[in-house]
């Protein structure tokens, strides 16, 4: 009856310390996603979004209220892990970054309370969490969101010389 609580409910906190645990979660990915643009970043973060508050609706519909960052936070860690982990130079990096976020997210799953928030009467919703990454996988598989490019695939290409005047 509300569509747009599908999307808001990312801009909405409990608290201050869950907005600040968000901020810095988000603020971490999102540093590593602007680094492809910011047109890349910002349609990561709407699709996040509105996954993440249409997945809390379909798949968790017993839960009356959502709020929070965190799945769009998990989006843009997930695509700033597959960003280190998707560059030679940083590979081992994104390997570890990936592992680390997909342990994460399994313990959000399989636990009852939150890791990382000492939330008093709030409860965790991991799905919003599960929504985040499926999103990214999603955008990055139809190449929406794409890897920043390297190095070398960004150098300027040498202009074409003109041909030499002839003496004559």
């Amino acid at each position: 009856a509300e569509p747009w609580r599908l999307a808001t409910g990312s801009l909405v906190h409990w608290s201050m310390s869950h907005l600040l645990m968000d901020l810095a979660a988000f603020g971490a990915g999102a540093a590593l996603v602007e680094r492809r643009g910011r047109g890349q970043l910002a349609l990561l973060c709407v699709a996040a979004a509105v996954a993440v508050g249409t997945g809390v609706q379909l798949l968790a519909p017993g839960l009356a209220r959502y709020a929070g960052l965190s799945g769009v936070a998990y989006a843009v860690l997930a695509a700033a892990a597959l960003d280190l982990a998707s560059d030679g130079a940083t590979r081992g990096v994104g390997l570890a970054a990936v592992a680390a976020l997909g342990g994460k997210l399994w313990l959000d799953l399989t636990t009852p309370a939150p890791l990382l928030l000492d939330a008093g009467d709030v409860v965790a919703a991991p799905v919003a969490h599960l929504a985040g990454v499926a999103v990214t996988v999603a955008l990055r598989c139809c190449r929406r969101i794409s890897a920043p490019a390297t190095a070398a695939a960004t150098a300027p290409t040498p202009a074409p010389r003109a041909p030499a005047a002839r003496a004559r």
